[in-house]
């Protein structure tokens, strides 16, 4: 092959250059190297900065060989073939060169390829919640589980140590300092202890893993199993959530940070509170936690006295409801 490309070059030296760069690419891709290199590769052939984007990343390789992440596309471009939104490009200063055609091109090819490679190497789970996921990425990763026309889909959260049913399998995410077991449930297992998201077709199924999600936080001793269905507005609580974790919790409302410091330090006081909101009474509620009535009555004393308002009255009850819950998601 080298003397192939030799002997071309010395009879058509723009033919024989655009061999080399066409061979060149074709090597880095059969060693499957990523996005990065390939850029690399092209501001060694052309001689300038190169550029990638899609939806989610930027990427650029500068004339010295540094990385950056922002800018965008400028100079000679290609879009990615099957990557909608993507794009490749060469950052020359000056006049193109014979051989910028060329590079800009096997370039565009060689990141298609090793793109959808990695998709395909991707559990495809990961890729139908991933809520940054394209559309046309999703929907790859859809057919390969067969669910192209589905809308009875619905996620499972799970906590990483929960009970799977016997078959079931799940796949690991992480969410902050959590882990969490993803499951698509196709078959409608029975669950010790999970979070049934909403259901919906194949490009709902972030927004299904992240009220599964919400749901899982929402399941305890009482109510093992939470269905985000019956929930409705009450999956909202899970965005303030998010907000919260960017700055730390600071933003917390003081009824919730006033019930998390009361369940820290009262052993009781997180099973009475969830007790009392499920059930709707007291009575209900001692029965259900298997204590005598002058005993719950005390611990609602207590914990009014410790909240700082009257968790018996009404409003002070839905008070309570909507702060345990804010708990829980946090």
């Amino acid at each position: 092959m080298q003397e192939l490309l030799g002997r071309l070059q010395t009879l058509d030296p723009q033919a024989g250059a655009e061999l080399r760069i066409v061979a060149h690419f074709d090597v880095l891709v059969a060693s499957h190297v990523g996005p990065e290199a390939l850029l690399r590769a092209a501001v060694t052939l052309a001689g300038c900065p190169a550029g990638y984007a899609d939806r989610r990343t930027v990427i650029i390789i500068d004339g010295a060989g540094h990385r950056r992440t922002d800018g965008g596309p400028v100079g000679l471009r290609r879009s990615v073939p099957g990557r909608a939104g993507a794009c490749v490009w060469l950052d020359r200063a000056g006049e193109p060169q014979p051989t910028d055609e060329m590079i800009i091109e096997r370039l565009a090819l060689a990141v298609s390829v090793t793109e959808q490679r990695r998709l395909e190497l991707q559990q495809p789970l990961l890729v139908l919640i991933d809520p940054d996921a394209s559309e046309e990425d999703r929907r790859a990763a859809g057919a390969r589980l067969r669910l192209s026309g589905r809308n009875d889909l619905r996620m499972v959260a799970l906590a990483e140590h929960d009970p799977l049913p016997d078959g079931v399998t799940g796949v690991s995410v992480a969410i902050g300092p959590d882990r969490w077991r993803a499951v698509l449930d196709l078959d409608q297992q029975h669950y010790r202890l999970a979070g049934l998201g909403v259901r919906g077709a194949v490009d709902e199924l972030p927004t299904s893993w992240q009220t599964a999600v919400a749901a899982r936080r929402l399941a305890g001793r009482l109510l093992p199993v939470v269905d985000a269905e019956d929930l409705g507005i009450l999956t909202t609580l899970a965005d303030h959530r998010a907000d919260d974790a960017h700055d730390h919790g600071r933003g917390r409302h003081a009824d919730h940070r006033r019930l998390a410091a009361v369940i820290e330090e009262v052993p009781w006081a997180a099973i009475t509170v969830e007790a009392l909101i499920l059930t709707g009474s007291r009575r209900s509620a001692a029965s259900v936690l298997g204590v005598h009535h002058a005993t719950l009555q005390a611990r609602v004393e207590r914990l009014t006295t410790l909240l700082g308002y009257d968790i018996t009255a009404p409003l002070g009850n839905h008070r309570l409801m909507v702060g345990y819950l804010s708990y829980r998601l946090a």
